[in-house]
């Protein structure tokens, strides 16, 4: 929850996956407005996951250098991370 000027805001998502690569996230957001009531929005986005592979082969096709992955045990952060260099 989220209060901006004494209103709440409360946000949250639900992912509906379609298959192992593709999926839709439903996000809601639903705010307090001024004379006590509440306004509720809903908006979706469709997405298709890539693999750090994927993004290695773009990127090098797009004209990127030194194109890297590196992994979480390396860097400490909890997902690949891809690192490369222009000319």
């Amino acid at each position: 929850m989220f209060v901006d000027n004494g209103l709440r805001r409360i946000v949250h998502q639900v992912w509906d996956w379609h298959d192992d690569r593709r999926y839709s996230v439903h996000l809601y957001i639903t705010c307090q407005t001024s004379d006590l009531g509440w306004h509720s929005s809903h908006f979706v986005g469709h997405y298709r996951a890539i693999t750090p592979d994927e993004v290695v082969s773009l990127a090098s096709q797009v004209g990127f250098d030194d194109v890297r992955v590196l992994s979480p045990s390396t860097t400490g952060y909890y997902q690949p991370i891809v690192t490369a260099a222009t000319a």
